[in-house]
């Protein structure tokens, strides 16, 4: 997920705008170009891959003011609208720990 937090373009799409509304995108597209674009990554390319998209998401998390963080919008046609917060709590920590958990069971750790 780290890795989508590397562009311009999802930066401007995860920043509520002065509509209190964020726009989605079309994430099972952009997981299948994702899948398809690095699947030839060695574990180091991914590693790296991750600490990149994890260093900029923190720094555009640490950015939003306590007024951005509280903003509501639809993201997902099929869920309720929620918080930048809620966001933050739901993708880039709870999804971000499912993963590692995947990974630990895959790996018998």
């Amino acid at each position: 997920m780290s890795g989508y937090y590397g562009d311009d373009e999802d930066e401007r799409r995860v920043k509520p705008d002065e509509d209190d509304r964020f726009s989605g995108w079309p994430l099972d597209e952009r997981n299948a170009q994702h899948a398809k674009d690095f699947a030839g990554c060695t574990k180091e390319e991914t590693l790296a891959l991750h600490r990149k998209g994890a260093a900029k998401a923190a720094s555009l998390v640490r950015g939003f003011s306590d007024e951005q963080l509280e903003k509501r919008g639809v993201l997902f046609t099929d869920a309720p609208p929620m918080t930048v917060e809620q966001l933050i709590m739901g993708a880039l920590i709870n999804h971000t720990d499912e993963h590692y958990g995947s990974i630990r069971k895959t790996v018998g750790k």
